[in-house]
């Protein structure tokens, strides 16, 4: 039985492509705080080599014109108003930094959140594929595998009852049984000599259990 073709797959691929978008954004902002951070470092050097030059040139005895001190003060200035305003650019690339992590975080969660619901979807596809396969099982082999109906048929000296997944119980041709493995916690996993695969939620302890019995009760093994 072909799988279900899975609707969720593009709202999967939108979400991946958000996710994509906003770690693109937060790679973005990171660069522009860092270089705006950058700038500001190099602002605060420029202020202080001309803060220390004006200093060593108000030292007695130094020949400095009235004007160079206005002169520096007025560039002291200026540059601090810009360190003010960088400063302000700073706190608002952080600001948007952190829009966009949390936005890079709930991508993320949206695109896991639609991950598991493919993933329980996928195994309910195997599943309805697995009954469906045992259901055509049963059809073509409604002489060896079928539904247990009556107390006489459990009697049956050639067969074994077991159960599927879904609690319904199947009676089995003991002979037609040749592996037993388990194939997760809660299944079984019983092959025929047919070919045919059943999927049961008996142990596979429980299955040798019962196909001893069987072979015991017939003489075909000693006890």
């Amino acid at each position: 039985m072909a799988a279900p073709r899975f609707r969720l797959q593009p709202a999967l691929d939108r979400a991946e492509a958000l996710e994509r978008e906003a770690r693109g954004g937060v790679a973005r902002c990171r660069a522009a705080h860092a270089a705006a951070l950058e700038v500001m470092t190099g602002l605060d050097r420029l202020i202080a080599e001309i803060v220390a030059r004006a200093g060593r040139c108000a030292r007695p005895g130094a020949s400095v014109a009235a004007g160079a001190f206005a002169e520096y003060d007025a560039c002291v200035h200026g540059l601090r108003r810009e360190r003010g305003r960088r400063q302000r650019t700073v706190v608002q690339l952080a600001e948007r930094l952190g829009e966009a992590r949390a936005s890079y975080a709930f991508a993320a969660r949206q695109r896991a959140g639609l991950e598991r619901l493919r993933e329980r979807g996928l195994a309910q596809a195997r599943r309805l594929a697995d009954l469906a396969e045992a259901a055509e099982f049963d059809e073509a082999n409604a002489g060896r595998v079928h539904e247990a109906e009556t107390p006489a048929i459990r009697n049956e000296r050639r067969v074994i009852v077991l159960h599927r997944s879904n609690a319904a119980p199947i009676v089995v041709n003991a002979d037609l049984v040749e592996t037993v493995e388990r194939a997760s916690e809660g299944e079984t996993v019983v092959t025929l000599t047919t070919g045919n695969v059943l999927v049961v939620s008996e142990s596979p302890e429980a299955v040798r259990d019962a196909a001893i019995a069987y072979r015991r009760s017939v003489g075909l093994q000693s006890a």
